[in-house]
């Protein structure tokens, strides 16, 4: 899995336990909190592709949420 902000790529690794797969429910998770903190954030897009985007094409993108 690769993740990117503002199109630079933040993370890279390999999803062995398949946490990135969307579940028999129809859930996929994007934040977890494993400790117990309340911590303030906000996202202002999140986008999910049926294929695979190349770096060029992750930098093409509109960044305009």
């Amino acid at each position: 899995m690769v993740g990117y902000l503002d199109g630079v790529q933040k993370i890279l690794f390999s999803d062995t336990g398949d946490l990135g797969l969307i579940d028999t429910n129809n859930v996929l998770r994007f934040f977890k909190d494993d400790v117990s903190e309340a911590s303030a954030g906000s996202v202002a897009r999140i986008r999910i592709y049926d294929s695979v985007l190349s770096p060029t094409d992750v930098s093409g993108l509109d960044r305009l949420p």
